[in-house]
């Protein structure tokens, strides 16, 4: 099992203690919903924010 997302818990603050819980299960129990915050998460460019080459300062 894939630990949770750094962004789950802020996600959800506004939930409550049951219904967090629910979401940790289902976290637990669906390996497609893994996969699939996987690949969101790797496409998102605030959690990936582009590399900068140290020669040249460019995104390559």
């Amino acid at each position: 099992m894939q630990t949770l997302p750094s962004w789950f818990f802020e996600a959800f603050n506004h939930l409550n203690e049951t219904d967090v819980n629910k979401l940790i299960y289902l976290w637990k129990t669906e390996h497609v919903l893994q996969k699939a915050i996987f690949l969101l998460d790797k496409q998102n460019p605030s959690l990936n924010p582009p590399k900068k080459c140290p020669q040249d300062g460019s995104n390559h």
